[in-house]
């Protein structure tokens, strides 16, 4: 069976709600486009509508290295904790502000937290796939469908990139198909925030990391996928989850 990793990124304002600088747009983001470019590899970028508005030259450089561009909400505020109204307003002003870089259909709601009765919306929006709820977050319903959206939950902790590689190995070769791995822009700037865990081997060391981490995959014969190009797949198959 061929084994399949989604690349993924979450473009944000950095270290959301301790910051509200933008160094992982202005200097991450360019070091991830730099290293996929080099191993020829496409991810799936998960952007805020804020992102957008405030840095269009940064999506259409996404865009235009061939990479996808999904919905991560408008400002990176929480959906577990809006009502209905809030939470269809802030989807429809997402798409509003990306859309005109790209046909967005997939989404992933910031902290992994999205109400499974909120999926109806995404639907209604023309979302096909989405990327908001996690493996290591005690979700146990493997890739499936809510309410007429494929769920293809993440593996791994955003951490990933900053672990020690043999631990991103392992977690790589137990995990089940696909490996959807996620990280942050400002992981990659090295932002000077207080949490350890937000800034232990961020900057060069993750940067570093993700170049060693796609070269290694590939030779261990993996195969990288943006969501849509899984989520299309499955669409194809047989085995589509009901």
């Amino acid at each position: 069976m061929v084994r399949e990793i989604i690349l993924s990124f979450d473009v944000e304002q950095d270290a959301p709600p301790y910051l509200h600088s933008f160094k992982g747009i202005e200097q991450g983001l360019p070091r991830i486009l730099e290293v996929l470019s080099r191993n020829n590899v496409h991810g799936t970028f998960f952007t805020t509508g804020e992102v957008a508005e405030k840095f269009p030259d940064a999506v259409e450089a996404i865009v235009c290295d061939g990479h996808e561009l999904g919905s991560h909400g408008y400002d990176h505020g929480r959906f577990d904790k809006m009502d209905t109204g809030e939470a269809q307003k802030n989807i429809q002003r997402s798409l509003d502000a990306l859309r005109p870089f790209y046909n967005v259909i997939s989404f992933r709601a910031p902290n992994l937290k999205f109400p499974e009765e909120y999926y109806e919306m995404l639907r209604e929006e023309g979302i096909k796939y989405d990327s908001s709820q996690a493996v290591y977050k005690g979700w146990k319903g493997g890739v499936t469908r809510v309410n007429g959206v494929l769920v293809i939950p993440a593996t791994a902790t955003s951490i990933f990139f900053r672990l020690p590689f043999r631990l991103l190995k392992t977690i790589v070769e137990r995990a089940k198909n696909p490996v959807v791995l996620f990280s942050h822009p400002w992981e990659y700037s090295g932002v000077n925030v207080w949490r350890p865990d937000l800034r232990i081997n961020a900057g060069e060391y993750a940067v570093k990391r993700l170049d060693e981490f796609i070269q290694w995959a590939k030779k261990e014969g993996y195969v990288f996928r943006t969501l849509k190009e899984w989520g299309n797949q499955v669409e194809k198959s047989t085995l589509t989850p009901k």
